[in-house]
């Protein structure tokens, strides 16, 4: 185990007896001690036995573990950090809000309800039309956030959450600027500035990004 999956091991207080780390999830050396977690940058999916391994669906074991669409896209899969406070995530059915004391105070998420919103929409971005397959390769897609279009600061209370109505898939430029604005700027609010950037003279990048395919955009 090497200093940085040691690092994140300890951090998360994983009990494994081995552990391996690949920055985006997809590719690990093999696994001889169990029970064994599989970590990427912001969370891990652990393993009881090598028998567990080989039948969870989505990975395929050879000389080397490969998970093609990354360990994020597990049932199991534990999410332990992300850039913003509330692409936190918990466990359990599509219940969000419970609060947890880290360093500050943070939302429990679930990964259930991501994926949901993306089986819902797919993986661009909402505002810009953004995905990270236009520019980049292996996994890039899961760059793709998802922003909570209530927020749950304002609630502080678990609730049911649906993922088509509550939930919108941004790039992480897109979130981050709508929560430059306290409340967060809505939505269709960032899509109007951003087209009215667009017709601006130096806003030809943006303008093409409007016009990029989509699987769905989210009304709200």
């Amino acid at each position: 185990m090497n200093l940085k999956t040691k690092e994140l091991v300890d951090r998360w207080r994983i009990k494994c007896a081995s552990a391996r780390f690949s920055q985006w999830g997809n590719w690990y050396a093999s696994v001889k001690e169990y029970p064994s977690a599989l970590l990427d940058s912001f969370g891990y999916a652990l393993f009881e036995s090598q028998a567990d391994l080989m039948d969870c669906p989505g990975v395929k074991v050879t000389k080397q573990i490969n998970i093609p669409e990354g360990i994020s896209s597990l049932n199991r899969y534990v999410k332990c950090e992300a850039d913003l406070p509330e692409e936190l995530v918990g466990d359990d059915l599509l219940k969000e809000g419970a609060r947890v004391s880290v360093f500050v105070n943070r939302f429990e998420r679930n990964p259930k309800a991501r994926a949901e919103c993306l089986k819902i929409y797919g993986y661009r971005c909402q505002i810009c039309r953004w995905s990270g397959s236009d520019a980049f390769i292996d996994g890039a897609d899961r760059l793709i956030q998802v922003h909570h279009v209530i927020q749950l600061s304002d609630i502080g209370i678990e609730y049911i959450v649906d993922p088509r109505r509550d939930l919108i898939p941004v790039c992480p430029n897109c979130h981050s600027y709508i929560h430059l604005f306290n409340p967060p700027l809505p939505v269709e609010e960032a899509r109007k500035r951003l087209k009215d950037r667009a017709n601006t003279p130096l806003g030809t990048s943006a303008a093409e990004k409007l016009n990029a395919p989509n699987t769905g955009v989210a009304h709200l």
